[in-house]
């Protein structure tokens, strides 16, 4: 299989909060000398993620980087409850990697960031980030990653720096940028 490194996720993955939508995803693929393809897209979940890459022919893919999770930690407060049940984020996220790690590929996940609460608890009205949730989901993603070999990429820890965030949840241009450097880090090894 010739090289070549598909990038997936949610709003960080589509450079949400980078000018020009220019962030951490588009800049790898930029650097990278491997060809590489994007699905970023704003609010998505580990379960429609894996609905999102069901209608993708993956198998061409020797490196696999993920971004995903960020937003079934978010709390509904309109629904007094999580975007995605933590059992049901664990489920969600063990059928996408069970389908990613399906082939001869390595395959990365990024733990989630955390978040400005000053700005994003309430980020919307109704969409509300907490840290102490987003550790809760990560130890979930942690756990899975383990039990597929997947690598976990650690997320800077960018919320000690309001100037690292857009909107208190997305990275700014040098937010995004830390994350450049991890993922690029990452894929040099």
């Amino acid at each position: 299989m010739s090289e070549r490194l598909l990038i997936a996720g949610d709003s960080l993955v589509e450079g949400v909060g980078a000018s020009n939508k220019h962030g951490w995803a588009q800049q790898v693929a930029e650097a990278s000398s491997i060809p590489t393809d994007i699905i970023g897209i704003g609010g998505l979940t580990a379960q429609e993620l894996y609905d999102r890459l069901q209608s993708e022919d993956i198998s061409g893919y020797s490196v696999i980087c993920l971004a995903i999770g960020l937003n079934d930690s978010r709390y509904r407060a309109d629904q007094e409850q999580y975007e995605t049940e933590l059992d049901q984020f664990r489920s969600d996220l063990e059928q996408l990697l069970r389908m990613v790690t399906n082939g001869p590929r390595r395959v990365g996940l990024l733990s989630l960031l955390r978040v400005d609460e000053a700005r994003s608890a309430p980020l919307k009205e109704d969409k509300k980030y907490f840290n102490v949730d987003i550790v809760r989901y990560e130890e979930t993603l942690r756990d899975l990653a383990s039990n597929f070999n997947v690598e976990v990429i650690e997320a800077p820890d960018m919320h000690l720096d309001p100037s690292n965030y857009d909107d208190g949840v997305h990275p700014s241009d040098s937010g995004h940028h830390q994350i450049f450097e991890r993922v690029w880090e990452w894929l040099g090894k």
